[in-house]
């Protein structure tokens, strides 16, 4: 199975779109809405002292988003499975 990233998109903690580029430059806040909603759920491994968040992949049949988050930016990228 071949895999490729299709979109990136980097936005600041509120939300605010900094970058975006291929398949998420379309419907932005709804995808950084949505990713903000996933990373508050995780929040208690955001914030723990013990542990550090790195990675959160979200995997359907033909893609995944993976997200990421540094403390200061989100970011989010699309890879196509085919």
């Amino acid at each position: 199975m071949e895999e490729s990233i299709t979109g990136t998109l980097i936005a600041d903690p509120n939300g605010r779109v900094i970058k975006s580029s291929g398949e998420l430059q379309n419907n932005q806040s709804a995808i950084v809405s949505t990713a903000i909603k996933m990373l508050e759920g995780t929040n208690s491994l955001i914030k723990n002292e013990t542990n550090t968040f790195h990675k959160l992949n979200v995997t359907f049949d033909r893609y995944e988003y993976i997200i990421t988050y540094d403390g200061n930016h989100i970011h989010i990228y699309l890879r196509q499975f085919e």
